[in-house]
């Protein structure tokens, strides 16, 4: 084994979902894990230390110290680090830890034609309807826990008005009896964008609110989000998103336990803004939006106003770059359904008055 072998890892301590990053070598006849900034340390392996290679990744599980603390783990971002860190171990214990002997080709069929399957059922039916087990303060922890790991998505503004009148649309267009807290933040970023989090935090982008939508295209946005928040469409997305990881984990034979959960949770989140939302998902929250919109005596057309800016600016600004960021893809169809959707049966009040609006968005120009 080449001393100056490296490479790309995280270290799971077992306590925290965020991972810390670094690099792994070979170091003698031990694996060294050197954190980005700090000071490198071997790695503790024995022979109850566990090696599983889980798609492009080499998972090396150690025991904990004592029974109550968490079992640490590092995951080694290369396939071939596997034999490296087998090699290591064999040397240090005289036999590899976590390797199993070759199943028959009997018991691999048995696998493929029931137990597979059937895991696959179980972590499917977990999916789609797991989320009814969680309850909206779970949720609302669940969506502060992804917001935190979406910080690189840009900074929260402090524009006080224009985060009080989106806040107020948010409120407005919310169902009477929804349990959830809305909570509207203005994200400094030049991607044209409005997303909702599970439990009731909603992020709009800078670069939507400069498109120029007037007030009542983007009150109806943010109908559009709060649908979402109150169908639960975000905690759903993301139930379907662990369990496949969950299958993935149980099918290879690594269990699925807090630590893994944990790190599949970070990962996860960390995407959250890559995902799109299923076309069922969309149309459910456009119904409900075009519904909430005319109860209150607007025009749910107001939401396909918003849409075809929204596509527009993508398509001539991002289409290249970030094609992958459009968390809510505008179709003819969705555009047609707002058009034909029953109108208001009254005039509604004025969403907010031009000056205030007009003053409102003249605080992007200061910040």
């Amino acid at each position: 084994m080449a001393a100056d072998r490296s490479a790309a890892a995280r270290w799971f301590d077992g306590l925290s979902a965020e991972p810390t990053r670094g690099v792994v070598s070979v170091r003698g006849d031990e694996v060294q894990f050197v954190p980005e900034g700090g000071v490198g340390r071997f790695v503790p392996f024995d022979e109850r230390t566990s090696v599983t290679l889980l798609g492009d990744e080499v998972h090396v599980v150690m025991v904990p110290r004592t029974p109550e603390d968490p079992a640490p783990q590092l995951v080694i971002e290369d396939a071939s680090w596997e034999q490296v860190v087998r090699a290591v171990l064999s040397s240090q214990v005289g036999d590899v830890p976590g390797s199993r002997r070759p199943r028959s080709a009997l018991a691999w069929i048995l696998v493929a034609l029931v137990v597979v399957p059937m895991m696959w059922l179980v972590t499917r039916a977990a999916g789609e309807y797991g989320h009814r087990l969680v309850s909206v303060e779970a949720e609302r922890e669940f969506g502060d826990f992804v917001d935190e790991q979406l910080i690189d998505l840009g900074q929260v503004l402090e524009a006080p008005k224009l985060t009080a009148a989106l806040q107020g649309f948010a409120d407005r267009v919310a169902a009477p009896d929804s349990p959830y807290e809305l909570r509207v933040s203005v994200i400094d970023t030049a991607l044209p964008n409005a997303l909702a989090l599970p439990g009731g935090r909603i992020l709009v982008t800078r670069g939507f609110l400069e498109l120029g939508s007037p007030p009542e295209a983007v009150a109806a946005v943010l109908a559009h989000e709060v649908a979402h928040v109150e169908q639960r469409h975000g905690l759903r997305m993301m139930s379907r998103s662990l369990s496949v990881v969950a299958f993935a984990t149980m099918a290879v034979g690594g269990g699925v336990d807090g630590l893994e959960l944990a790190e599949a949770l970070a990962e996860s989140a960390s995407v959250f803004v890559t995902l799109t939302y299923s076309r069922a998902s969309e149309t459910e929250a456009d119904a409900a939006a075009a519904a909430r919109l005319a109860q209150l005596g607007h025009d749910p057309a107001d939401m396909a106003v918003a849409l075809l800016d929204l596509e527009r600016a993508l398509q001539l600004e991002w289409a290249e770059e970030v094609p992958w960021l459009l968390t809510h893809p505008v179709t003819n169809k969705r555009v047609e359904d707002l058009l034909a959707a029953p109108g208001p049966a009254y005039v509604g009040e004025e969403w907010i008055a031009a000056e205030e609006w007009s003053a409102a968005l003249s605080e992007l120009e200061s910040l």
